[in-house]
Order: structure tokens, then C-alpha cells, then sequence
């Protein structure tokens, strides 16, 4: 009833309450489909809906962080928890990975909420997106361009990974004092 008085912009006004709600940690994702099947009961067109409240609130991340002045950070000192505004963007990607009619937007958004925090040296936080993200996203082939930058990043976070596990490899090697093959201890 609520959502038939709003009118013509009951999607947007919808998705205007939902980003308002900041819904982060606390907030998981049963939570959130349970905000969308509701908005379906109500005659709401659900997959505007994801799409708009995604839209919006990683516009509001955004524009929070513009306002934020971080010091360019050191590549190698890892970024373990993001601050609640970076979390709130990393989040707002799961509006739009209920159901694969809206893997498009999520892939769209996706590569624009890496491509930021590639660009502000947190890389732990983008392989973080490309976790929590569907595998499904990775078979989306069009647009080319976007679904290729796409793969690319999911390559270089798995290259990343690899090199990762090498260092600590070569650390529990170095602490054995044996001087074992890295190599050795990956593959066991």
C-alpha cells in the first residue's frame, strides 16, 4: 500500500529509504532480500529497484569519501579493514547480486568500485570485492570492454595471491631452517 501511494517514482523513492538505511555489516544479505521480496509484494519493478538503490548508495560512498583526505597509501602495508564509508561502497555492490538479471549492472559497478580502489592503492580491498562477487559475473561477455577489465582484474588478484603464498612459503621455509624448495611446500 505504502509503495502504490508513492506513485511514479516509487522505485526511486524506495531506493532514495533503502540507501538511507546505510545497510553494512550489520545488515546481511537474507536481510536484504527480505527488503526486496517486500518490495516486490508491493508492485515494485525489484530489479530497478536493486539497481537504483546500488547506484545511490555507492553514489553516497563516494561523495562521502571525496570528502575524505587519506594520505596516498604504501602498497605493501595490507589495508586490512576498510573504514565504514569504503565499506558501505564494497557493500553496495550485493543490491545488485540477488539474481543474474542485474549481473550486468553488478559487473558495471564492480569494475568502477575497483578501478577506485586500485587508484587509492587498497588492493586488499578490491581482491575483496572480487571475492564476495558471483563467479557467474566472470562468464558475462558484453560489453567487451567492461567484461574483459573484469577478467583482467580477477587475473591479477589471483597472480597477487599466488605471490602471497610464495613469500609465506618462503618465510615457513626460511623458519624450518632447512632451506626447502617454496615450491614444494605450495604444492603439498
Amino acid at each position: 500500500m505504502y509503495a502504490g501511494a508513492l506513485g511514479d517514482n516509487a522505485v526511486e523513492r524506495s531506493a532514495m529509504f533503502f540507501t538511507s538505511l546505510e545497510l553494512t555489516a550489520d545488515i546481511n544479505l537474507n536481510e536484504r532480500r527480505l527488503v526486496l521480496t517486500c518490495a516486490r509484494e508491493h508492485g515494485l519493478n525489484v530489479h530497478r529497484v536493486e539497481v537504483v538503490t546500488a547506484e545511490r548508495t555507492i553514489d553516497r560512498a563516494f561523495d562521502l569519501l571525496r570528502q575524505m583526505k587519506d594520505p596516498f597509501p604504501s602498497v605493501v602495508v595490507l589495508h586490512a579493514t576498510p573504514s565504514d564509508i569504503k565499506f558501505l561502497l564494497l557493500r553496495s555492490i550485493e543490491w545488485t547480486i540477488f539474481e543474474d538479471g542485474t549481473y550486468d549492472t553488478a559487473l558495471e559497478q564492480a569494475t568502477v568500485i575497483l578501478r577506485y580502489f586500485l587508484d587509492a592503492g587498497r588492493v586488499s580491498h578490491a581482491m575483496n570485492s572480487v571475492e564476495m562477487l558471483p563467479h557467474a559475473l566472470a562468464s558475462i561477455d558484453q560489453p567487451e570492454e567492461r567484461a574483459t577489465e573484469y577478467l583482467h582484474y580477477r587475473q591479477v588478484f589471483t597472480i597477487w595471491d599466488s605471490l602471497d603464498r610464495v613469500v609465506e612459503c618462503q618465510s615457513l621455509a626460511g623458519l624450518e631452517g632447512g632451506g626447502s624448495d617454496p615450491f614444494k611446500i605450495i604444492l603439498s
